[in-house]
């Protein structure tokens, strides 16, 4: 149906009325415009004269200037004629179309003569028809747009479409004064013919599309060049590391993504599947995760050829969720403020209870060897000067993944494993704590603490690998043995001084020399690893875990990853008949776990798509939109440094990384040719002026989007888990923006496939580099979902997650996240604790401070009967809140003998 374009002068009221929500800085706009207007008159010779006339005084009245006057009088009894030039005050630029024969208008400051250069991009602001329905507005606003580009025009992106009545972008100065001419019959040349307008598609065809086009000023030449780094199976950075000559031949660790699950496979199975890689090792699994070593980086080819491998990718390194915080604190108030004081006056003070901490780092750590053994039972703790129940022990993991069985360096700026072991041992002085350091890059590791703890490992994949290589070597050395000796007693049967057979002694020496060297480092590395084996019994039997690493990004979020299902799995006691019976099992070890510090970096919810342009919205049409942001299809970032107010530039040499993780629903029955079905494009732009001074403030340009095929983290029959990634650093201080497009919504048209295809993307922005993350925060500022992104595994249904309580925190709630929006009835955290401690001179917070307090509370109630592992509804402490032991169930039980009378 024909539709009436409203009259132009209400067409401009109303775009200057919609303007308004949208917050839109726009620079002053030049005195004066130079005008090219097209107008029609389509009538008999005297009565054109009389219109044309009423237009000229129009013109007049309203101060434009003819360029030619003399040429307008003479297009008074052209009936071509169509065309005006000339210039008009831009505070009178709408008064034109009051006319209705003035058609189309082009505007450009005054004497600026942009047009000069034909090849030139010219920046051009264009107003269209309005006054239909949004669908059909939106129909329109796309056919222009598909329609310009066959003239070179090259569409703006995330800029104020004021309801699809706007369009912005860059056309070759040769083609901009066509566009005053019907766009509908354009392109048109000597060799090419009007445009069909029947053929064209409505609305397109029913009505008049462009109404004004405004020059802009020309925006700075910024491209964004292409990614040659992509294709295959490895990701972007792995890729540029293999295009490096000085890195390909360097050993190289990545994550393997698999098509099949080998975890629980044989040793027989794990080694075929290793076998076809030469020069690969395997040193974790976790899941469909395999953490490989590569002799060298270039043998990431042998990984792209296999059928086995789906993704490569680096590993992707846990944050801890504790760092330096200023302020006084006080030892002991979570004592006071939770009642354990109580109860350690009461002898229940962890004695005889065992107590794993990991963590990455734990500074200021002494371990003393009482005896010239490799027992782990002859060792002295000392952390921080505090010196740590006998029976506390230090196992380093980190030595597991080297060859040469050698720990990591230590990282000084980590600060969460002190912390929250010296909170634990605060909350519970008796108990024996076991420390265990691992590289916070390797999931895998705390996964093996986890089986080994719960009783179902013995050793782990890269203690595996490292005995398959001793035992190689073992043999290796062997063989070697025999020959080198063989040829000392060949080369010194001839003493004779003549120079071939004293030639030959010397190399024997030589060669035996080395062979000696190698067999007393060989046999280093083998004690060293024969003590790393034997210290994982000291895992067994331990009560409470608490784990201060916490996974935002990498693996299945929402209770997917292999770790969360592990411990729901094992830490948990199942449904009992016989509570007699009960009593008699094996007690059930508690996992306890920070909650993730990610608040305000994390934004999750339903992928809207009100106005179908295939670009989610990251706010609801309910939701208002912040001062200065005009559309809810763009989030910005701010940036927070530690104990200062958010600013929403981010400093220049910052390191982003944004990752997108959703979970799609599959069709068991259908073979699906591609996977996943969601097309999820993350795409990152600077804003080029947020005060509006020279550009209008919503003017973008692209830095950075996300490349290659969505990794695929988790796949059942009936779902798969993707998760899609862009990296970013910023050359110069930036105003920074993200948005989200799925190429594939508009293949689901009707409502039964929108709804089946519906997904909860979830976007975590994070700085991956270690020290800038120290140093501050990115958060999203447009949009961001306080209670969610718990973390893993901190999202498991079993794990006693630990949020912070601080007495100087006016809204606790409002540093605390959620499990996500797969997971409405699994709220986070469980419980509140004092998250702030002394180490040394250093005041130290986060929630891996409250979780060190909780693992202590729930060893001292070890000794009470407390089923620790389901501490809130046993204690009747509310969900959610600070733990306080009730004073009266305190009183209620006996206090319990001294340690000499048990």
């Amino acid at each position: 149906m024909l539709k009436r374009a409203i009259p132009s002068s209400l067409l401009m009221g109303l775009f200057l009325i919609g303007s308004l929500p949208a917050q839109v800085v726009v620079p002053a706009k030049p005195k004066e415009y130079d005008v090219s207007l097209r107008y029609r008159i389509r009538a008999a010779s005297q009565q054109r004269i009389a219109t044309f006339e009423a237009m000229a005084r129009h013109l007049k009245a309203i101060g434009f200037k003819h360029t030619d006057d003399k040429l307008f009088e003479t297009d008074l009894l052209d009936p071509g004629a169509e065309k005006v030039t000339g210039t008009i005050a831009s505070a009178d630029v709408a008064k034109l179309f009051d006319d209705p024969n003035i058609k189309t208008v082009l505007l450009s400051p005054a004497g600026s003569k942009p047009f000069e250069d034909p090849a030139k991009l010219v920046e051009l602001k264009i107003d269209i028809a309005s006054g239909f329905l949004q669908n059909e507005q939106r129909d329109l606003h796309n056919q222009v747009i598909d329609h310009l580009s066959l003239l070179g025009f090259v569409s703006n992106t995330a800029y104020d479409h004021t309801g699809f009545t706007m369009i912005r972008g860059a056309m070759p100065a040769a083609n901009v004064p066509q566009l005053t001419k019907d766009l509908r019959s354009l392109p048109r040349g000597w060799f090419l013919g009007e445009t069909d307008r029947t053929s064209l598609p409505a609305p397109l065809k029913n009505v008049l599309p462009i109404r004004q086009i405004e020059v802009l000023p020309d925006l700075p030449v910024v491209r964004l060049k292409p990614n040659p780094l992509v294709g295959g199976k490895a990701t972007a950075d792995v890729l540029a590391i293999v295009a490096d000559p000085a890195k390909a031949e360097q050993p190289l660790v990545v994550e393997a993504l698999l098509e099949i699950d080998i975890t629980n496979s044989t040793a027989a199975s794990r080694r075929e599947a290793a076998s076809e890689f030469s020069g690969v090792s395997v040193e974790g699994l976790a899941g469909r995760v395999a953490t490989l070593r590569l002799s060298k980086a270039s043998y990431v080819s042998k990984l792209d050829s296999s059928p086995l491998v789906r993704h490569i990718r680096l590993p992707r390194p846990a944050a801890e969720t504790a760092s330096t915080i200023t302020g006084p604190i006080t030892d002991g108030d979570f004592l006071k403020q939770s009642n354990l004081g109580l109860l350690h006056a009461m002898g229940f003070d962890g004695a005889g209870t065992k107590i794993v901490v990991v963590a990455s780092e734990f500074n200021g750590l002494v371990v003393k060897t009482t005896k010239a053994t490799r027992n782990l039972d002859q060792q002295e703790i000392t952390l921080a000067s505090k010196t740590l129940p006998a029976g506390s022990r230090f196992l380093d993991l980190t030595a597991e993944v080297s060859p040469s069985v050698l720990p990591m360096p230590n990282d000084v700026n980590r600060v969460a494993g002190t912390a929250t072991a010296l909170a634990t041992h605060a909350a519970a002085p008796k108990a024996k704590l076991i420390l265990v350091r691992v590289d916070p890059s390797r999931l895998h590791q705390v996964l093996s603490v986890a089986k080994l703890v719960s009783g179902e490992e013995i050793s782990t994949p890269a203690l595996f690998t490292r005995n398959e290589e001793l035992t190689v070597r073992t043999v290796t050395l062997e063989a070697r043995s025999r020959i080198v000796n063989e040829e000392v007693l060949k080369a010194y049967a001839d003493l004779n001084d003549d120079d071939a057979p004293r030639k030959r002694r010397e190399a024997a020496s030589i060669a035996l020399k080395k062979y000696k060297a190698e067999e007393v480092a060989h046999q280093l590395i083998l004690s060293r690893y024969l003590q790393l084996r034997e210290g994982l019994d000291v895992l067994r039997g331990a009560n409470v875990v608490v784990n201060t690493l916490t996974w935002n990004t990498g693996y299945a979020a929402d209770g997917q990853s292999d770790l969360t299902k592990h411990i729901n799995d094992r830490y948990t006691v199942g449904f009992q008949t016989s509570a007699i019976r009960a009593t008699k099992l094996a007690p059930v070890p508690i996992w306890v776990q920070p909650a993730s510090q990610a608040v305000g970096q994390v934004w999750t919810g339903a992928y809207l798509d009100s106005d179908g342009t295939s670009v989610m919205e990251f706010l609801g049409t309910a939701q208002a939109l912040p001062a200065q942001r005009w559309t809810r299809e763009l989030n910005f970032l701010q940036y927070k440094a530690n104990n200062a107010k958010p600013t929403g530039v981010i400093p220049a040499g910052t390191q982003l990384r944004i990752t997108v993780q959703w979970r799609e629903a599959h069709n068991p029955d259908v073979v699906l040719t591609t996977e996943p079905v969601q097309e999820i494009q993350l795409r990152l732009f600077r804003q080029l002026d947020p005060e509006g001074k020279t550009y209008r403030s919503d003017e973008l340009v692209e830095v950075a989007r996300s490349v290659g095929v969505p990794v695929r983290l988790e796949i059942t029959s009936g779902s798969g888990v993707y998760e899609q990634t862009v990296e970013f650093t910023t050359k110069v201080d930036s105003v920074l923006a993200l948005r989200m497009e799925n190429g594939s919504a508009p293949q689901l048209s009707t409502k039964g496939q929108r709804l089946s295809a519906e997904i909860h993307p979830r976007v975590v922005v994070e700085l991956p580099q270690t020290a800038q993350a120290l140093k501050g925060t990115v958060q999203w500022e447009t949009a961001s979902t306080q209670r969610s992104g718990v973390g893993i595994p901190a999202d498991s249904a079993v794990a006693l997650t630990a949020g912070v309580a601080n007495n100087n925190v006016a809204k606790p709630e409002a540093t605390l996240t959620g499990v996500g929006p797969n997971l409405t009835l699994g709220m986070k955290p469980d419980l509140l604790a004092e998250s702030r401690i002394n180490v040394g001179n250093t005041a130290v917070g986060g929630s891996a401070v409250a979780a060190g307090h909780l693992a202590g509370l729930a060893a001292c109630l070890k000794a009470t009967d407390v089923r620790v592992t389901d501490l809130i509804r046993t204690m009747g402490i509310k969900s959610g809140t600070p733990v306080v032991l009730p004073v009266d169930w305190i009183k209620s039980i006996s206090p319990r003998r001294p340690e000499t009378e048990r």
